[in-house]
C-alpha cells in the first residue's frame, strides 16, 4: 500500500499540467499517432525511390522496375545517364559508371530475377515451372579443434547422390526444409522488420527523460529526504515512483505490438525494452547531481543501449550473434518465423539479469548520505554496490550478475576490432574479454572488501569466481542446447567454459585465483589496485593460450 500511495502521488504530481486546453490537445495526439502508426508502418521501406532510372517504351524490362519500389522512373533519355538518372534501359540496361550505377544494375538484376520468379509461380504446371527444387538437411559435425576431419572432402567430379526419403524424414523438422528453389537458399535481410522495432524504443527514451528527471528534481528540492525519514522502506519509494511511467510504457508497448503485428515472442521481447530502460532511467535519475549531467548520462546510455540492441540483431546469417539481442526475437516475431526456446532464453535471459541488476543498484542509493552527497560516479556506485555485496550470497550473486555485463561490453569490443581484420580480432578479443572479466570482478570484490565487515580476500574472490563461473556456464549451456551446437573440441569448449575431466575445472580454478590476485591490491592505493589488476589479466590471457596450444588438453 505504500507503494501505491506514492504512485498516486506521482501520477497525480506528475499531471498538474492536465487542463482543459491541453487534454483536448493530447487527445488529438494520441488519436493521430492510433491512426496514423499502422498506416505507417505498413508503408514503411528505407530503400523507396533509392535509384532514379529511365525506361524507353516497349524495354522488357518494364514491369520488373515497376515491381521495385527502390526504382524511381523518371521522364528521362540516355543523355541524362549519370546526371538525372543511375540507369537509361531500353532493351538493355545501361549504367553510370562508378558505384551507384553498379548498384543500381545489381538491383535491377535482382528485381528482375524476383519479377520472373512472380510470373512462374502463377503457371499451373509449377514442375515445368521449378524443375529444379533443393532439400537442405542440417547434418551434425563434430571436427577437433584444430585438426583436420576425418571424414575425407567428397570428390568434386563425382556426383553427389541424392538424399534418400527415410533420411530426410528421419531427421527432426526443425533441422530440414523442404523444396526450396535455389535462389532462397540465402534470406534477404529484414530492414523492414528491424526499423519498426525502433517503434518500442523511441517512445521509452522519452518516458525515461521523464522518469530520471522526476527523481533528479525530488531529489534537488530534498523532498526524498521527508520520504527517506517516513515508515517507507525504499523498495516502496523506488516503486511508487516507477509505476506511472511503467504504466505510460506499458501503454506505449501495446499500441506499438498493435502497430507493428508483432507477435507473443516479440512483444515478451520488446517488454525487456520497456524494463531495460526503464531500470536505467531510474539509475541514473538517482546518480546524477545535475540536468546537465543527467542529460549527459541519459544520452549516453540510450546510445549504449540502442548499439547493444540492434547491433547483434544485423547479422541475421549468425543466429548465435542475432540472437544476443531481443530486437532478434522481435523481428523474427514481425517477419511470422517461430523462434525456438534456446534462442529466445538466449536473447532474454541476460537482459533480464541486467535489468536486474541495474534495479538492485539503484536500490543501493537510497540513502540519504548517497542520494544527497557530492561524490563522484564512480564512488557512489561503489557504495551502493558495498550495501549489496554485504554478505555472502550477496558477494556469490553478483559474480552471476556480472556475466551479462562481461557478454555486453565483449559485443563492443568485437564491434570494434573486427574492421581491423581477422588476424587483429582474434588475440584483440581474447586480451580485451580477458580483462574486461577481471575487471568486474575486481570491482565487485573491491565493493565488499571496502565494506564495514569485510572477508579475506581468498574468502572474497572464491564467492566472486565461483558466481561468475557458474553464470558462463549457464550461458554456455543455453548457448550450446538450444542452438543445437557441438563443440568444435574441447579445446575450443574450455576457452568458453565448459568441457570434461581437467577442462572442466580449470575454468573454476582460473576465475578464483584470478580474483584472489586482483583482491590482494584492493584498498592500497590506486598504484596497487592497478597492479593486481594487471597480474589477474595477465593470468587469464595465459591460461587462454594455454587452453588454444592445448596444454590443458
Amino acid at each position: 500500500m505504500g507503494a501505491w500511495r506514492v504512485a498516486v502521488h506521482e501520477f497525480q504530481r506528475s499531471t498538474a499540467f492536465l487542463d482543459r486546453k491541453t487534454v483536448p490537445l493530447l487527445v488529438f495526439v494520441l488519436v493521430g499517432i492510433a491512426l496514423a502508426g499502422p498506416l505507417a508502418a505498413s508503408r514503411l521501406d528505407a530503400q523507396a525511390g533509392l535509384y532514379p532510372v529511365g525506361v524507353a517504351a516497349g524495354s522488357p524490362f518494364a514491369q520488373a522496375v515497376a515491381s521495385d519500389s527502390r526504382f524511381e522512373v523518371l521522364e528521362s533519355s540516355q543523355a541524362d545517364l549519370g546526371g538525372r538518372i543511375a540507369l537509361w534501359i531500353d532493351d538493355e540496361p545501361h549504367a553510370e559508371a562508378g558505384n551507384r550505377g553498379r548498384a543500381a544494375l545489381t538491383a535491377l538484376r535482382q528485381a528482375t530475377q524476383t519479377w520472373l520468379d512472380a510470373q512462374l509461380a502463377k503457371e499451373a504446371d509449377q514442375d515445368a515451372a521449378f524443375p529444379l527444387l533443393v532439400n537442405l538437411l542440417a547434418a551434425p559435425r563434430a571436427p577437433t579443434f584444430g585438426e583436420p576431419s576425418a571424414t575425407a572432402a567428397p570428390d568434386s567430379t563425382t556426383p553427389t547422390a541424392p538424399v534418400a526419403d527415410p533420411v530426410l524424414e528421419a531427421a527432426p523438422p526443425e533441422s530440414r526444409t523442404l523444396d526450396v528453389r535455389p535462389r532462397d537458399v540465402s534470406p534477404p535481410f529484414p530492414v523492414q522488420s528491424l526499423l519498426l522495432t525502433f517503434a518500442f524504443l523511441i517512445p521509452m527514451n522519452l518516458v525515461a527523460q521523464m522518469h530520471a528527471a522526476t527523481l533528479l528534481g525530488e531529489r534537488t528540492r530534498h523532498r526524498t529526504v521527508l520520504l527517506l525519514s517516513s515508515p517507507l522502506r525504499p523498495w516502496q519509494i523506488l516503486a511508487g515512483r516507477t509505476i506511472p511511467y511503467l504504466a505510460l510504457g506499458l501503454l506505449s508497448w501495446g499500441a506499438a505490438a498493435v502497430a507493428v503485428g508483432v507477435g507473443w515472442q516479440g512483444a515478451v521481447a520488446a517488454l525487456l525494452i520497456v524494463a531495460i530502460v526503464l531500470a536505467t532511467s531510474l539509475l541514473l535519475g538517482l546518480l546524477a547531481r545535475s540536468p546537465r549531467e543527467l542529460t549527459f548520462l541519459l544520452t549516453g546510455a540510450t546510445t549504449a543501449i540502442s548499439t547493444f540492441l540492434f547491433l547483434p540483431a544485423i547479422f541475421t546469417a549468425i543466429p548465435q550473434v542475432a540472437f544476443l539481442s531481443p530486437v532478434a526475437v522481435i523481428s523474427a516475431s514481425i517477419e511470422g518465423d517461430p523462434v525456438g526456446w534456446g534462442p529466445f532464453l538466449y536473447a532474454t535471459l541476460p537482459l533480464t539479469l541486467v535489468t536486474v541488476a541495474l534495479a538492485l543498484l539503484a536500490l543501493g542509493l537510497m540513502r540519504d548520505e548517497t542520494l544527497h552527497g557530492q561524490a563522484n560516479l564512480s564512488a557512489r556506485l561503489l557504495a551502493s554496490l558495498r550495501r549489496l555485496t554485504a554478505t555472502r550470497a550477496a558477494l556469490f550473486a553478483a559474480g552471476i550478475l556480472a556475466v551479462p555485463f562481461a557478454f555486453a561490453l565483449q559485443l563492443f569490443l568485437l564491434s570494434l576490432i573486427i574492421p581491423l581484420g581477422l588476424w587483429a580480432a582474434i588475440p584483440g578479443v581474447l586480451l580485451g574479454a580477458a580483462l574486461v572479466e577481471e575487471a568486474l570482478k575486481q570491482t565487485a570484490v573491491r565493493a565488499h572488501r571496502t565494506g564495514t565487515r569485510p572477508r579475506s580476500a581468498l574468502s572474497s574472490a572464491l564467492l566472486v569466481g565461483s558466481g561468475f563461473f557458474l553464470g558462463e556456464k549457464i550461458a554456455l549451456l543455453i548457448g550450446l542446447v538450444g542452438f543445437g551446437l557441438l563443440p568444435n573440441g574441447a579445446s575450443l569448449l574450455a576457452v568458453l567454459g565448459g568441457g570434461s575431466g581437467l577442462l572442466l575445472i580449470a575454468p573454476l580454478v582460473l576465475h578464483i585465483a584470478a580474483a584472489w590476485v586482483g583482491a590482494l591490491g584492493v584498498g592500497r592505493g590506486r598504484v596497487w589496485s592497478l597492479t593486481a589488476l594487471t597480474a589477474a589479466w595477465a593470468l587469464h590471457c595465459a591460461y587462454n593460450l594455454a587452453i588454444l596450444a592445448g596444454a590443458l588438453a
